[in-house]
């Protein structure tokens, strides 16, 4: 539901900022095309029925009041606070100024660090962060393997052995590559797009409101394949669990038949 906020009203220290940091620079940019009339956006707020909590937008936000703006246009989608931090976590790797490494280890990590989330498969929480596989697996394996330290007694003269060094300390994994592939994806998609809007035989209006439609549908695609990933994995755990179970009734079968 769109609806225009009072700026005051809005949450934003509710922990669903999962950036590490703003970046002032770009507030500023915000703030000077805002004010050149450039339009942005809605920010994406979760309502719980009491408190209205920023999940996606909080540059926009900053910008707005840097203008001395007294409200902003939101999209408002009823759910928990929980929800709303859900939601932070994939904000950033939509649109807008592209996560740092630290906003992608931050989001990551949250869910990692969830009872809930952290039972999640490694693709699904990528999926959702919009990170690789292997970079959340990494992270994984960071919080699961407790870091060893070198023990200061193996010596040799007033070195330390060379085997005494734990592999937990070395750097995980560089992911740049991969990581850098998935956003080259990204990018070109986008890009044909908005070639393929350009060349539509239409007004701008009507590009515009393509354009809108456009990036509600992939939205779409992108959520379904999130639900697609969790359908699959739920029908693979239940298809292991009907064959063991499978197994289990095979052997009573043969202890009663022994019994009898």
């Amino acid at each position: 539901m769109l609806k225009i906020l009072n700026i005051n009203n809005i949450r934003i220290d509710a922990g669903t900022q999962s950036r590490e940091s703003i970046d002032e620079n770009v507030v500023k940019d915000y703030a000077e095309c805002m004010a050149d009339g450039v339009g942005f956006p809605p920010i994406e707020v979760t309502f719980d029925g009491v408190e209205n909590y920023l999940t996606d937008g909080f540059h926009r936000y900053h910008a707005h009041r840097k203008n001395g703006k007294a409200s902003i246009e939101a999209e408002i989608t009823n759910g928990t606070l929980r929800d709303a931090k859900l939601a932070s976590y994939a904000a950033n790797g939509r649109h807008g100024l592209r996560p740092s490494n630290a906003d992608k280890r931050k989001a990551v990590m949250a869910m990692l660090d969830d009872m809930e989330y952290s039972g999640w498969p490694n693709v699904e929480i990528a999926v959702h962060c919009a990170v690789s596989r292997v970079y959340v697996a990494n992270l994984r394996k960071e919080l699961e393997t407790p870091k060893e330290k070198t023990s200061a007694k193996a010596k040799v003269g007033d070195k330390p052995l060379k085997d005494e060094i734990s592999t937990t300390d070395l750097p995980p994994e560089d992911n740049r590559a991969e990581e850098a592939m998935q956003m080259l994806a990204a990018d070109n998609e986008t890009l044909t797009q908005r070639l393929a809007v350009a060349a539509m035989d239409a007004t701008e209006e009507e590009k515009g409101m393509a354009t809108t439609l456009i990036a509600d549908y992939a939205e779409q695609i992108r959520i379904l394949n999130i639900e697609l990933v969790s359908v699959k994995l739920s029908r693979d755990r239940f298809q292991a669990e009907n064959s063991e179970l499978k197994k289990q009734v095979k052997s009573l079968e043969n202890v009663i038949k022994k019994n009898s």
